[in-house]
């Protein structure tokens, strides 16, 4: 089974879990809906998308902080939107989860926000999966990634 996480920020990244991965996760960055199609057919030639689930964080409808004005959160819902149209053209299920949802029970994260909150993610993915290279737009991919491992096997 190949376990996918999607993070569909305005710096998004994806994660896969999975036999076809040598270090048990791999992690990219994306900046184009190219980009992630060409990663999710690559998974298709090497497996059925019946051995393939997909966990996209559903974002909140409004959002604080950094890159939260009003054209941020039109953007990242536009994307959000096109990822799961490539997911449901390429017939691979999917799941759509909430941060609050794939976050819960993550230890260290209470009562932190921003930055420190994102630093606190980043550290969870590096110490989870010490050989996958981690950065910060991709940890959340990561973590979702785990997530949907934990709720599928």
């Amino acid at each position: 089974m190949i376990i996918i996480g999607i993070d569909p920020g305005l710096n998004g990244g994806i994660a896969i879990i999975g036999d076809i991965v040598e270090e048990g996760i791999a992690a990219e960055k994306f900046e184009t809906m190219a980009q992630i199609q060409d990663i999710l057919n690559e998974i298709l030639e090497e497996k059925d998308p019946i051995n393939i689930k997909a966990f996209v964080e559903d974002p909140p409808v409004f959002f604080k902080g950094a890159g939260g004005g009003l054209a941020s959160q039109a953007k990242l819902h536009r994307n959000y939107g096109e990822y799961l149209g490539i997911l449901k053209g390429l017939r691979i299920p999917f799941e759509t989860v909430t941060p609050q949802k794939w976050q819960k029970g993550l230890p260290g994260l209470q009562k932190l926000t921003g930055k420190d909150r994102k630093a606190a993610l980043y550290n969870l993915a590096k110490e989870r999966f010490p050989h996958a290279k981690t950065t910060l737009k991709t940890c959340d991919a990561m973590l979702i990634a785990e997530y949907g491992k934990r709720v599928t096997l």
